[in-house]
């Protein structure tokens, strides 16, 4: 590695905690000694600082409940006003409206627009004729010309705008302040109010301002830490994210720093109050960030004065137009608006906004900045100078080997240092115990053991001398020096290293070897730099200069300088100013004062002791992390260059813009007003962009730019010789320019490419401003608008013709793909080749006969008003939709299912359209109807076998009601036929019984009066009928046995009583009786 080897040897400006720091005696007693070692010359001793560091003279003299009083009420009276502040605005801006609209216009027969511009101009116009008095030019007497002119020419609205935008941004600039102010509060309401202290013998719990230096505080777990201090017992973990930036609790145990208001885990802790009230770090931090807040950097200071020759210049200008335009009818108006887009309130706010945000973020993150004006210098560094102890390294050794001698092993060498280390309190000693017991070897007790200070201790173990300390003590008690020792001390000077000699029994068993880490970060802090663009990365110590070649090695650094004077370091650094360099000063902040006030930019660690480092220091890192360095470099630059961002592209840019809309008579003073108001409100949220983040633009790129170069040198680098160092040190030379340019050619192409449009072929354009409609229409070629968001431009075309599907929608990009549809549809065809996506939810209706069906449709529309159809409606498309759906339903609930399948359809669809179309018309959204359609018309598909088992019972019954009908017409003639021929023979058998009744009427009374006249011949007669009934259907001879002779037969038969003579001929059937 390349030496700079500037400046004369000389002491050490840091005595290595290890080489010849002397400290107190240990608890052991007066004869004990805590230092011994030696250095790479044998001649240096190791010895540690006193149990405790001294109090601060004037702890006791500030309490802490005055300045967080003060805070508190400073904060609170200033929420208070801003609150009274925000209500006013409200207020006005609510009446402003009502003004506008009309609502309300007058009070007491005076303009309300009037009356809101005095009253809530009364504070602009106070401090205006103030500022006058005093022959002072305030950015305010902008505004109150720009009021008092526009209520000269009557237009009172456009003066109450401008005064409503005044407070307005006045209120932003509160709010972006606000934040800070509470980012300050949140670290004051860290520290609790009380503490629990032991005051002989008993706990007491007593405000924080009434507690003493050196009283024990005992902090229990879960609670906030009331004071610095030290901690005497216990061992726990500590969360100071908010002191030092770090994320993960800090292990703390005895001799351990801890702060006020940090945050106490999961053990008890007794702490020795070191400092209270004011002179707590967590005041100090918050005293810092005030008085940053109240430091103008040097962009700041040239805002200002700024400020003071825009007014006249706005004059000037508002004159000129006045005069130029004078002979035109609204020539007052435009230098009337002239004034009001040019109220210099975006300029006023560009800076303090953006700095006030950017020191809140960084006090959360850890770091101090004192001010604006070093945030500024910080971010113009080219050159960084690095202190090494405490800064580059830890600040504090560690074991790194152990040598052994003699056939000794490592376990041995430890086994007899701890043995005589043990009883020490001294740094090294604690060390080498450490190291011992990470290998399992515990300390054996010693008898006669004794401390040299300076050199070193000895004792025997097991009747055994045994030393430890330097070349010198084993000298003094006559161990000889073997070649092998020689050459292991020559070796750890080389490399700035300090050695524990190690001897027993007269002979040296080995060495224990200390040395000063490298802080794990800072070797990619110092390649982050360098990406960043910084030219040179120094180191300059106090140190030897074999131990700073090493650590210069291994941090990255080629340009380094050793055994340098405190003196000699801040003569460098202004050598190094003196050729044009900006030079930033890293240092521990403990005896790099003259360094960090002669640099540029003093940054300090704060781990080393803070309260020695505010004043040399412009920049105090709240924890002893150095990968806050290049973030802070990088956060630094991203907040100058909004600043300028602010000034340039928001404060001016849009100003001029506005003045030369004005001046042609293209803006009316309420416009510009919006405008004035908008490029506030821009500088505003831009400067809070800080708030939100840590990592920039700039810094994105740049990682970006890392890692792509990374993969590029990875992948073609073995065939083109490409590196990553070249590509990265490529990019570091063209970063600048291309920040630079980038700045003016990305507003610029902003511009160009929101306010130049081209309306195509079959398009219109719509402009809108500020949501008004300032051009409909505009017809096909080039065009000009007010960048975005000012004015807005929509594409439309009109003449297309739309459609709103209803009960299915067409998969996107397969409306054209090849049909796999069969040529007739039935009502259980599937739509099929997936082109088609159902919506049952609109698709299902009910008919006027209460049938469920299933409607797809078809609505074909255009767009009749261009405004309308895009701004009336959120979504036209979905309200065409969403109305042509409850047309169809309404009409299809009038009309029976059976029109709706067959002959009805053309009606539905006409009644459909004309329905939709009445009700887009209430809607206004400026759609015209074309054609309703009826595409797919059946029940549904999940019901349809049961709708074709429904229809064919359906058939089935008007079979049978028909078969019943024509048998009834067959059957009911049959049936009367039959009736008739029934009646007729009953007629004929009542006539036959009734003749043959009055025939037997009629013989019974001829028999009654032959009986009478003959009764015995009566009686015969009566006796053969009987006889004659009783033996029916049998053949019988009847016998007169009275008569002989001859004899005449009477025989009986179906015919009735017949006589035969035997040997005659059958006379003939005589007349039989009538049954």
């Amino acid at each position: 590695m390349p030496e700079v080897n500037s400046g004369p040897s000389g002491p050490h400006e840091h005595p290595h905690p290890h080489q010849g720091a002397a400290h107190g005696a240990t608890a052991h007693g007066p004869d004990e000694h805590a230092s011994h070692g030696s250095g790479p010359t044998g001649e240096h001793s190791h010895s540690g600082a006193p149990p405790h560091p001294h109090p601060h003279p004037h702890a006791h003299d500030h309490p802490p409940s005055g300045s967080q009083g003060r805070h508190h009420g400073h904060a609170h009276a200033h929420e208070h006003l801003t609150w009274r502040h925000l209500v006013f605005t409200v207020v006005m801006g609510a009446l402003l409206i009502m003004r506008w609209r009309g609502v309300v216009t007058t009070v007491a027969s005076v303009d309300l627009a009037l009356i809101l511009t005095l009253v809530g101009g009364f504070p602009i116009f106070y401090e205006t004729i103030q500022g006058l008095f005093e022959k002072r030019i305030i950015a305010e007497l902008a505004v109150a010309l720009a009021a008092v002119a526009a209520l000269s020419i009557g237009e009172n609205l456009a003066a109450a705008v401008v005064v409503f935008i005044m407070l307005v941004g006045h209120s932003l600039e509160d709010y972006a302040a606000g934040r800070a102010r509470r980012s300050i509060r949140a670290l004051i309401e860290q520290s609790p109010p009380t503490a629990t202290i032991r005051r002989e013998g008993a706990e007491v719990v007593v405000p924080v301002e009434e507690v003493r230096v050196g009283e024990t505080a005992l902090v229990r777990p879960g609670e906030r830490i009331p004071v610095d201090g030290v901690v005497l017992r216990g061992v726990s973990g500590v969360d100071q994210a908010f002191i030092t930036g770090e994320s993960l609790p800090v292990d703390k145990q005895p001799a351990d720093e801890v702060f006020a208001g940090t945050l106490n885990g999961e053990g008890a802790l007794e702490v020795e109050v070191r400092r209270v009230g004011e002179d707590t770090t967590l005041a100090t931090v918050v005293r810092l960030v005030e008085q940053a807040h109240l430091k103008k950097a040097p962009v700041q200071r040239l805002a200002d004065r700024y400020a003071t020759f825009f007014v006249p210049a706005v004059l000037v200008i508002a004159a000129l137009t006045y005069l130029l335009t004078r002979g035109s009818p609204d020539g007052v108006l435009r230098a009337v608006t002239v004034l009001v887009v040019t109220c210099p309130c975006a300029l006023v706010l560009a800076t303090p906004t953006a700095v006030i945000c950017a020191l809140a973020r960084l006090a959360r993150d850890g770091v101090l900045v004192k001010g604006g004006a070093a945030l500024e210098l910080l971010s113009g560094v080219d050159c960084v100078v690095f202190d090494k102890t405490g800064t580059l390294t830890r600040g504090t050794p560690a074991v790194v080997g152990v040598e052994c001698f003699d056939d000794a092993t490592e376990r041995e060498v430890l086994a007899a240092a701890a043995a005589v280390e043990a009883p020490s309190e001294h740094l090294l000693a604690r060390l080498v115990v450490a190291r011992a017991a990470t290998t399992g070897v515990a300390p054996q007790p010693v008898d006669h053991w004794v401390s040299h200070p300076g050199r070193g201790v000895a004792g025997e173990l097991a009747g055994t001398q045994v030393l430890a300390g330097n070349l010198a003590l084993l000298e003094e008690n006559g161990v000889s020096m073997p070649g092998s020792v020689t050459e292991a001390l020559e070796r750890s000077s080389q490399r700035g290293e300090t050695i524990v000699l190690v001897a027993a029994g007269g002979t040296v068993l080995g060495a224990v070897r200390f040395a000063d880490e490298l802080r794990p970060e800072a070797r990619g802090a110092v390649h982050q730099l360098a990406h960043l663009g910084i030219g040179r990365v120094l180191m300059l110590t106090g140190d030897n200069r074999a131990a700073a070649s090493v650590m210069a090695q291994a941090a990255g650094i080629r340009e380094w300088d050793a055994e340098l004077l405190p003196e000699q370091k801040a003569q460098r650094i202004t050598s190094l100013q003196g050729v044009g360099h900006r030079v930033a000063m890293v240092g521990d902040g403990v005896n790099d004062a003259p360094s960090l006030a002669a640099a540029d930019v003093g940054l300090a660690m704060g781990g080393t002791g803070i309260d020695l480092t505010l004043d040399a220091a412009d920049v105090v890192f709240m924890t002893d992390d150095l990968s806050k360095l290049p973030r802070a470099v990088e956060f630094s630059r991203a907040t100058v260059s909004l600043i300028k961002q602010n000034m340039v592209v928001f404060a001016l840019g849009v100003n001029a813009a506005a003045i030369l809309a004005a001046a042609l008579g293209k803006i009316t003073p309420i416009t510009g007003a919006v405008i004035h108001e908008v490029s506030s409100l821009l500088v505003v949220l831009n400067s809070m962009r800080l708030l939100l983040t840590g990592r920039t633009l700039e810094g994105r790129i740049g990682r970006l730019v890392s890692a792509v170069s990374r993969g590029v040198a990875t992948v073609v680098g073995p065939c083109t010789g490409l590196s990553w160092a070249g590509l990265s040190a490529g990019w570091s030379r063209v970063r600048g320019p291309v920040n630079r340019w980038g700045r003016v050619a990305v507003p610029l192409g902003y511009l160009l490419a929101t306010s130049v449009f081209a309306i195509c072929p079959r398009e219109v354009g719509v402009v809108r401003r500020f949501g008004h409609v300032v051009a409909d229409g505009l017809r096909p070629g080039l065009h000009l608008k007010w960048p975005y968001p000012v004015e807005r431009l929509t594409r439309l075309q009109p003449e297309y013709v739309r459609v709103a599907e209803i009960g299915y929608r067409t998969v996107a990009g397969k409306a054209n793909a090849p049909s796999l549809e069969p040529a007739a549809y039935e009502w259980s065809t599937q739509h099929r080749a997936g082109r088609f996506q159902k919506i049952p939810d609109e698709s299902l209706m009910f008919s006027g006969d209460e049938i469920l069906v299933e409607v797809n449709a078809v609505c074909q529309y255009s767009v009749r008003d261009n405004a309308a159809y895009l701004f009336n409606a959120a979504n036209a498309d979905e309200l065409v939709r969403s109305a042509a759906e409850s047309a169809l339903r309404e009409t299809v609930r009038h009309t029976p299912s059976e029109a709706i399948f067959t002959a009805g359809r053309h009606a539905v669809e006409q009644h459909a359209a004309e329905e939709l179309q009445q009700m887009l018309d209430r809607y206004r959204c400026g759609v015209r109807v074309h054609r309703f359609h009826l595409q797919d018309v059946h029940p549904p598909i999940e019901v349809v076998d049961a709708y074709r088992d429904v229809a064919s019972a359906y058939e089935e019954k008007t079979t049978l009601v028909n078969q019943a009908e024509a048998y009834r017409n067959e059957q009911l003639p049959l049936a009367r036929g039959k009736a008739n021929q029934e009646r007729i023979g009953a007629q004929g058998y009542a006539v036959d019984r009734t003749n043959r009744a009055a025939g037997d009427a009629a013989r019974f009374r001829q028999f009654s009066e032959a009986y009478e006249t003959n009764p015995q011949v009566g009686r015969i007669r009566l006796h053969l009928e009987a006889v004659d009934e009783t033996l029916a259907d049998k053949r019988k001879v009847i016998l007169d046995k009275h008569g002989s002779g001859r004899r005449q037969l009477y025989l009986l038969d179906n015919d009735g009583l017949q006589f035969r003579v035997p040997g005659l001929e059958q006379l003939g059937p005589s007349q039989p009786y009538p049954p």
